[in-house]
């Protein structure tokens, strides 16, 4: 049977709280910021040690799932009245589910799309970290540039659930990094961070589609910051002389000191190494 409740909590009392008898019951009495006062219960915690107690302001729903298990989750609703809303709306699916007018996927999908993006986003992080490509794991800087630029995605377009992500909101995004300055490269870097978090969200039930499959790229071609070019002969030969040659080069380098700056333990680093000054036994050869 389902049902509502506040969920208990106990913490440690303050010190600038007072214990008072209350129609025979210990309370305990705090006095906040403007003359505030909140009245606690008085119990006794697992170490026998006094605390007090009190209830979370939201309320939580208690329900049985298709399964069977007992479950329990925040409503998110302060008030009561919203709160029961909120347990109907899971009763009703669990009876579209037992009368077959939605399957167990379509339901679980529906708890998906409402659940908060964080706890996507949290899912997503812990899938990055276990994911492995041809029997590595992924880079530790590419995993935190996915993070980074979903993050930034996420914050900027006020995302908060998976049924927020649609593409008139990222097209508008788009426009908008473009106007900021950043290039088209960057801008296909931060729309391949989303699209690929869509498609972990498919693949793994949580959404029915990818909401960005026929979102366009930028074109890049028409803002190009860094251009590309083969090395000629004498540059790829250099490169593979001084890959031969680098360890030998790391010997006799000279030590360079670093002013001194409040906080930084560096004092000292190694003259950097370049074709000219730091590899003369390489030009001689």
């Amino acid at each position: 049977m389902a049902s509502l409740y506040r969920q208990r909590y106990t913490k440690k009392i303050p010190a600038n709280a007072e214990i008072l008898t209350i129609n025979g019951e210990k309370k305990v009495k705090i006095t906040g910021h403007g003359g505030r006062v909140k009245i606690f219960d008085y119990v006794i915690g697992r170490d026998g040690e006094p605390r007090l107690g009190g209830h979370s302001n939201t309320w939580f729903v208690s329900y049985v799932d298709l399964d069977g298990i007992r479950r329990n989750q925040t409503t998110g609703c302060c008030d009561k009245a919203a709160a029961r809303q909120v347990l109907a709306k899971i009763e009703q699916q669990l009876e579209h589910v037992k009368s077959g007018m939605i399957s167990k996927h379509e339901l679980q999908m529906l708890e998906c799309r409402d659940a908060p993006i964080a706890i996507h986003f949290d899912d997503y992080m812990q899938h990055l970290e276990v994911k492995t490509i041809r029997g590595r794991s992924l880079c530790k800087n590419h995993k935190q540039g996915l993070k980074h630029r979903l993050q930034q995605i996420i914050d900027d377009c006020n995302i908060e659930t998976l049924e927020d992500i649609n593409v008139e909101l990222l097209e508008q995004w788009m426009m908008n990094a473009k106007e900021s300055g950043k290039s088209p490269r960057t801008i296909n870097t931060y729309r391949s961070a989303i699209g690929t978090f869509c498609n972990w969200a498919v693949k793994y039930k949580r959404l029915s589609s990818n909401p960005l499959a026929s979102l366009f790229k930028a074109d890049e071609s028409a803002d190009v910051r860094h251009a590309r070019r083969a090395l000629n002969k004498e540059e790829v030969a250099r490169l593979l002389k001084v890959t031969e040659l680098r360890p030998v080069a790391e010997y006799g380098r000279a030590v360079v000191k670093l002013p001194h700056k409040k906080g930084k333990r560096a004092v000292w680093t190694r003259e950097p190494l370049t074709w000219d000054t730091s590899m003369p036994h390489i030009n001689a050869e």
